[in-house]
């Protein structure tokens, strides 16, 4: 009652400061799939990757964004597999407290309920799955552990296993927590292990063609960006970042595929318009250049760029 009263009142704070429940940026993938249905198609995926992170959590990713998880239209495989999960973890557990059985309806029932804010089941969120939002749910997993050795150690003949499997489980998460620790000295050592163990991150490769962009090496730059746009265009800032990259690097071809993809996305962002026509132009393609000049100065007449481009054109086209 404690606690569903203050979940009460900060909700109402929060909905008092920023007028929604839910937040405005959303995961990536659910901007793609932004209906019930494959939303919560898309949040199931993600609860065998939950479980597999809460036993067994030999490969850890700072960013289970695009290319790690993917949107979902229908039901995948994972997604059936996670919706059994959950089903399995709910219908047992209610079993368990229904019967008697305390410890055990506790450890099935904990996972789904901790994992409930961040699910994206109820809301969506920024992300699908980040490991930070399992540090709740795998109390559930030491509680299991717990109660098994304290059955273990009332069976006196199995005091020893219990000791035995204990110190072996200890020891494989420290020393996976260990191996782990480099891995985040700083963010190009942080992007380094997530290319690493899933070179179809979509961030990884974005975040690489920044730096190679800062560190002057235009090939190595429009080949990460073209990576990561193949992975996963549907990312506004990446576009616009990539194809005015390609731009000003020369490669006018890879910028036009770009920006007429993104128009295609997005046909009122004013931006993608401005750098359109600025390609074209470059290209010598002046009336395709002017009519994208137009449609741009009917969404804003007062940019300045547009309306200079407009006089560059003027009398160049009939």
């Amino acid at each position: 009652a404690v606690f569903s009263g203050l979940a009460v009142a900060f909700i109402s704070v929060r909905f008092a400061v920023l007028g929604a429940m839910a937040p405005t940026l959303r995961a990536p993938v659910l901007g793609v799939a932004q209906s019930p249905l494959p939303r919560l198609w898309t949040a199931l995926q993600a609860w065998p990757m939950i479980l597999r992170l809460l036993v067994f959590p030999r490969v850890l990713l700072a960013d289970y964004g695009p290319g790690v998880l993917l949107p979902a239209m229908g039901p995948t495989p994972d997604a059936l597999l996670g919706a059994t999960l959950l089903a399995t973890l709910v219908g047992a557990g209610l079993v368990a407290w229904a019967t008697g059985r305390g410890r055990l309806a506790f450890t099935l029932l904990f996972v789904p309920v901790a994992l409930r804010p961040t699910s994206n089941l109820l809301l969506p969120i920024g992300v699908v799955l980040a490991e930070r939002t399992l540090y709740l749910p795998s109390l559930a997993v030491a509680a299991a552990l717990t109660f098994l050795a304290s059955h273990a150690w009332e069976q006196r003949r199995h005091r020893t296993i219990a000791i035995g499997v204990t110190a072996v489980l200890v020891a494989m998460f420290s020393v996976r927590t260990m191996l782990r620790v480099p891995d985040w000295a700083s963010t190009p050592a942080v992007m380094a292990a997530l290319e690493r163990d899933r070179p179809d991150s979509y961030r990884a490769h974005w975040y690489f063609a920044q730096r190679a962009v800062n560190l002057e090496q235009p090939d190595e730059a429009l080949q990460r960006y073209a990576r990561a746009m193949n992975i996963w265009p549907y990312r506004e800032p990446l576009a616009l970042e990539a194809a005015s990259f390609a731009a000003r690097a020369g490669d006018h071809d890879f910028a036009d595929q770009v920006t007429r993809f993104a128009l295609a996305q997005w046909p009122d962002h004013v931006g993608f318009l401005r750098l359109h026509a600025a390609i074209q132009l470059e290209r010598g393609l002046v009336a395709d250049a002017a009519a994208t000049i137009e449609r741009g100065l009917r969404l804003a007449p007062d940019d300045s760029l547009l309306r200079a481009m407009r006089q560059s054109t003027a009398g160049k086209y009939p």
